[in-house]
């Protein structure tokens, strides 16, 4: 069985050498198995590739979830945690590799329908947290939110430099987007 720490190794050399220059051996060498048993495994580097990012965001995704669920924490912490989630262990190196686009645009590619599952899945259950938690008092302006965070976190991505700066944009951005005390209905 694979661990998870092969996905993140695995993504680590694609960050560092871009998919096109990182080579079967170095993966080896990153993971600790032999560029065999990759073969054996994955067939080829593109298969591996996909198989990484769709460990990647399958953790993503899982992690969020979980943030979200802990009762324990204020909803603004759970959200910023979720979103922290997304930059993960990579923001840094991919600001410091030369790669850095074709990594994010293989990823994108690659991420496809895996993803938009994923994606609407986590929303519909934040969606219902907002309402249940009174923040929101429809559907609509909770997705409203949810697609302004998720937006803002996409750009925050390619414009952090590092982890921090992407930890404050994201702090602001839903400081600003989900309000502090839950909304409550005007009795008559």
């Amino acid at each position: 069985m694979i661990h998870e720490d092969f996905f993140a190794n695995a993504m680590g050399v694609f960050i560092r050498y871009g998919f096109r220059k990182t080579s079967m051996d170095d993966i080896a060498t990153a993971v600790g198995l032999s560029r065999q048993a990759i073969y054996n495994r994955f067939g080829n580097k593109d298969a591996l590739f996909t198989a990484v990012v769709d460990a990647a965001v399958q953790k993503y995704y899982r992690n969020a979830s979980v943030a979200l669920k802990d009762n324990s924490r204020p909803l603004r912490q759970r959200l910023l945690e979720a979103s922290m989630c997304s930059a993960g262990e990579y923001i840094e190196a991919l600001r410091s590799s030369p790669h850095s686009y074709e990594v994010i645009a293989l990823t994108n590619a690659e991420a496809g329908e895996l993803a938009d599952t994923l994606r609407e899945e986590f929303n519909h259950f934040a969606a219902e947290l907002l309402l249940n938690e009174n923040v929101f008092i429809d559907t609509a302006a909770a997705r409203d939110a949810l697609f302004v965070i998720e937006t803002a976190s996409n750009g925050l991505l390619h414009k952090a430099k590092t982890l921090q700066e992407y930890h404050d944009g994201m702090e602001t951005v839903i400081r600003t987007v989900v309000p502090g005390t839950p909304k409550t209905q005007l009795t008559e």
